[in-house]
C-alpha cells in the first residue's frame, strides 16, 4: 500500500450519512425518553397545582 501525498488527502471526500437501524432506534429512545420526562413532570405539576398528592407515611 503506497502512502497518499498531502493533495491526494485534502481530495479525499467523506461517505454519506446512512439512516439504518441503529440511528433510528436511537432516535426512537431518544423522543419516547422525552416523552416520558414530559409526562411526568405534567404529572408533577398538576399534583402540585391541585394539592393532591399522596401522604409520605
Amino acid at each position: 500500500m503506497r502512502k497518499m501525498t498531502t493533495e491526494e488527502l485534502r481530495k479525499v471526500e467523506g461517505g454519506s450519512i446512512t439512516f439504518n437501524a441503529t440511528y433510528l432506534n436511537a432516535i426512537y429512545k431518544i423522543s419516547s425518553l422525552l416523552f416520558e420526562i414530559g409526562k411526568e413532570l405534567g404529572s408533577s405539576i398538576r399534583r402540585f397545582a391541585t394539592g393532591s398528592t399522596c401522604p409520605v407515611k
